[in-house]
């Protein structure tokens, strides 16, 4: 029997035990991934499951685990670049959205739009998040990547918000992390190789108008030097020791260098859009060649920010 065929057997036995187990509704078969990315490209998934609650998603994970299928989460598809034609099994959190404020604190469900949980919090009057406008994705993705911002040289993160943080491991086990039992980085968290269900993030209160204008002042300039409405996947390197990413990629001359239809934006050259008609490997080349002329330039191996499956 060839792997081809023992791989569509696994995946045909699982779309099965997800009908049996009453997830039927919770899955499709081959979708295509690339209208839930940024980019606008990827393959597709084998099976493409979106639980439209936290009890779901809990039994859709354990299924594919119990049947030896370590699935990919798919978040808001932002910081993301699919190069694999085929993926067997994809597990979406866009349905687990929701927000429930408490005083200082909200629990958010990882599915939950970032720009929406900003501005929610704004409207309630809880200081620090409006930091974090313009950044796009989902709650959960930003989570585990330790999304982060510097408006006016004011450095926020994710992580310095979060209380507690619900998650389902490898195993399947559904575990309660606080903030201890975390490690955030710059860009990076432990809690990559868990699914995120929810978190309770915690700050403090402030005047509803004041953080309303730095809210609307921090987006303007997001709007005004970052291609915010291009298909991108935000930066896609990593800000070295050295300095920042952009500078070091303007430096070599590379402000709106192509290949196929990705191009270095204009506006942003730590980004990537694509300008119709780009494929996955037209993107990755041209990661690829930005660190090629970064390193020969001034001698800076530049990291990569974004997830690529």
């Amino acid at each position: 029997m060839s792997v081809l065929t023992k791989v569509t057997s696994s995946i045909d036995d699982l779309a099965e035990i997800l009908h049996k187990e009453g997830l039927g509704n919770c899955f499709e078969r081959d979708k295509p991934l690339a209208p839930y990315t940024s980019f606008r490209v990827g393959g597709i998934a084998k099976i493409f499951l979106a639980p439209e609650n936290e009890e779901e998603m809990i039994r859709a994970y354990q299924v594919c685990i119990n049947q030896d299928v370590l699935p990919r989460i798919l978040g808001g598809g932002y910081n993301l670049l699919i190069l694999t034609e085929e993926i067997p099994v994809v597990i979406s959190t866009r349905k687990l959205k929701g927000l429930e404020f408490d005083g200082n604190r909200v629990k958010v469900l990882s599915g939950t739009s970032l720009p929406l949980l900003v501005k929610k919090s704004v409207n309630h009057g809880l200081a620090g998040i409006e930091t974090l406008v313009g950044i796009p994705g989902s709650v959960g993705g930003s989570l585990a990547g330790n999304a982060g911002s510097k408006p006016e040289n004011i450095p926020t993160e994710m992580g310095d918000f979060v209380n507690k943080v619900r998650v389902i491991t490898k195993f399947g086990q559904v575990l309660e992390l606080k903030k201890e039992d975390i490690t955030f980085e710059y860009r990076n968290s432990s809690l990559r190789p868990y699914l995120i269900l929810s978190t309770t993030l915690e700050t403090r209160f402030s005047d509803v108008s004041t953080l309303t204008e730095r809210w609307k002042r921090f987006f303007q300039k997001k709007l005004a030097n970052q291609p915010f409405n291009a298909k991108s996947a935000g930066c896609i390197f990593k800000n070295p020791p050295q300095g920042a990413a952009w500078r070091l990629i303007s430096d070599a001359a590379l402000t709106g260098q192509k290949v196929g239809g990705a191009a270095i934006s204009d506006k942003h050259c730590n980004f990537i859009v694509n300008r119709g008609g780009a494929r996955a490997q037209d993107i990755w080349e041209l990661i690829n060649l930005i660190r090629e002329k970064v390193f020969q330039a001034s001698g800076v191996a530049l990291a990569v920010e974004v997830k690529i499956w």
